[in-house]
């Protein structure tokens, strides 16, 4: 396994230097110049470098399920030993997977995928010798007019070591039918923090960025009708005590109101501890009956706060949960009494503006929420998988063109997005076979571009 984090490094040196394409959302912890918050022994000391490697068949609309193996299952050269510490990045693992809404089983329950994390945190210290630099200083002399002057000081600052730890991480989806390994992330990133557990937290952030969400994820929501605005993932900032942390925080929702901030950890709801729960045990307390007020426990940094939240309506014929915010919930009351497709279109609109705008985040779930509403509608996933691009989620867009394609194979639109996807993602063959693809569907643009490279497509 050692050979795959030295892979791993000089794949991300290469790309640095060929301008290759890597992951370009980071979480707000993945930085070491930013505010205190209860993530700071989280920080790297620099933006991670992750790369991502598929199978060619690889997608992922088919998988719901997973289950966790520690990878010393794999190979004897794991680089994560001990019982304890592989079941506690096991654990985070499990938890960013429920996050893209697939759902946990036991191994023994026929699962879709079968996943593993290992990583390694090595020390790098790096000498620094001494260093002598000039200095103005004031001489006074009171016996003359002006009462001094300006001169020079040359102190010397004495040699010394900064401590560093390279840290890698790599991430393992096998399909559980084949046992073939379909895809791996594999993050390098640098921090002053040597717990593995705590400091491998923004690389894991930063390769799940570009894991494709389950398709079916909305059937795993527990079918309430309502919810509090705010995404949570689970997180630790002293690698033994984990606790759902806001990670988002929808515009104008009950949890913005009640005060909530990103980074909040969560210790305890309606005064049901959340040490050490996994995202699938606190949906339930998250969602529920809307209109009733749930009591939040938060710590920030060193201070517990209350926080009275009220859960508002998701208005679907379902209860699907929908990504909410007061517009969102004017959006459909105005058109409760339509169809589905009527309001799947009134959010797509709403996408389109908010590209239009460049807030690419906001319209991606807008565009969910018309998907939600109405799986077939081909262009949802068209424009969401465009505002994905704008965000710089290639991986995601890719997922959104081929389930259009799926849809509606004959558009050269489509290709040709998806195209510009892959060719972001450094993937020039699958882009060269798309752009082919919108040349024989008849796209003028693609036949322009393939023309002076005398590359055929009929």
């Amino acid at each position: 396994m050692h050979k795959y984090f030295l892979i791993a490094a000089v794949l991300a040196v290469i790309a640095s230097l060929l301008g290759c394409q890597t992951a370009s959302t980071m979480p707000d912890f993945a930085s070491a110049n930013l505010p205190p918050t209860n993530l700071t022994p989280a920080n790297l000391l620099v933006k991670p470098s992750v790369q991502i490697y598929k199978d060619s068949g690889f997608g992922a609309s088919h998988f719901k399920t997973f289950a966790v193996f520690p990878p010393s299952k794999v190979s004897q050269d794991a680089a994560i030993k001990g019982e304890v510490l592989e079941r506690q990045m096991l654990f985070v693992l499990r938890n960013y997977f429920e996050s893209r809404g697939y759902r946990f089983v036991a191994i023994d329950q026929s699962p879709d995928l079968l996943v593993t994390v290992d990583g390694s945190s090595i020390r790098k210290d790096k000498h620094t010798p001494p260093q002598t630099f000039s200095i103005p200083y004031w001489v006074e002399e009171p016996a003359q007019a002006p009462r001094g002057h300006l001169a020079p000081q040359a102190p010397t600052r004495p040699d010394g070591a900064t401590e560093a730890f390279s840290i890698s991480v790599i991430v393992s989806v096998y399909d559980a039918k084949s046992f073939k390994n379909i895809w791996l992330g594999t993050g390098t990133g640098i921090s002053d923090n040597p717990d593995l557990r705590v400091s491998s937290q923004a690389l894991l952030m930063a390769i799940f960025n570009q894991f494709p969400n389950c398709r079916s994820r909305f059937e795993n929501y527990p079918q309430q009708s309502g919810t509090l605005g705010l995404g949570l993932i689970v997180t630790t900032s002293e690698g033994t005590n984990y606790y759902p942390t806001v990670l988002k925080i929808s515009e104008n929702s009950p949890a913005q109101k009640a005060g909530v901030e990103i980074n909040d950890m969560v210790v305890a709801i309606d005064g049901i501890p959340t040490l050490n729960k996994t995202i699938s045990e606190i949906s339930p307390l998250i969602y529920g009956e809307a209109g009733r007020t749930v009591s939040m426990t938060i710590k920030r940094l060193n201070q517990i706060r209350q926080a009275e939240i009220i859960r508002v309506p998701i208005v679907t014929k379902e209860n699907t949960p929908i990504s909410q915010s007061a517009t969102d919930a004017k959006v459909e009351q105005k058109a409760a009494t339509g169809s589905r497709k009527a309001r799947a279109m009134e959010f797509f609109e709403k996408g389109q503006n908010l590209a239009k705008s460049g807030d690419h985040q906001k319209a991606v779930e807008a565009f969910d929420n018309a998907i939600r509403l109405n799986p077939e509608m081909v262009a949802s996933y068209l424009y969401q998988g465009i505002s994905f691009i704008g965000a710089g989620k290639y991986q995601q867009a890719i997922d959104d063109f081929t389930a259009a394609i799926g849809l509606n194979p004959q558009s050269a639109q489509i290709f040709l997005q998806r195209a510009q996807a892959y060719h972001k993602m450094g993937d020039y063959g699958r882009a060269m076979n798309d752009m082919k693809t919108a040349a024989k569907l008849g796209s003028k643009e693609a036949q322009d571009f393939l023309k002076p490279l005398g590359v055929p497509w009929e």
